[in-house]
C-alpha cells in the first residue's frame, strides 16, 4: 500500500516538455493535484530543481519543477496546485 498527497488520475496525453535545452515530446500519463509524471521521453536530460513548461497538444500550459527522472520518464511538481 503506497499512501499519496494526492489522488492520480491515469492518461495518455502527447505533450511538449519545455526545458532550456528544447521542447522534447512526450505521453502525460497520470496527473494529480499537485504533480504529474510524463514518459516517452527519449534520451533527454532532465536536472532535478529544473524548470519546465508543460504543454498539451490542446494548448494547455502547466508550469513545474522536475522532481526526478530517469529512462526517458518524468516527475513534475506543479508551481501552482491544479485546484484548493
Amino acid at each position: 500500500l503506497i499512501i499519496r498527497a494526492h489522488h492520480r488520475f491515469a492518461m495518455r496525453l502527447p505533450v511538449k516538455l519545455r526545458q532550456a535545452q528544447g521542447s522534447p515530446r512526450g505521453l502525460l500519463i497520470e496527473i494529480s493535484k499537485g504533480g504529474a509524471r510524463v514518459s516517452n521521453l527519449g534520451a533527454s536530460r532532465f536536472e532535478v530543481g529544473e524548470q519546465v513548461e508543460l504543454t498539451t497538444s490542446g494548448g494547455i500550459v502547466l508550469h513545474g519543477l522536475i522532481r526526478w527522472a530517469h529512462d526517458g520518464l518524468a516527475g513534475i511538481c506543479h508551481a501552482t496546485p491544479l485546484c484548493a
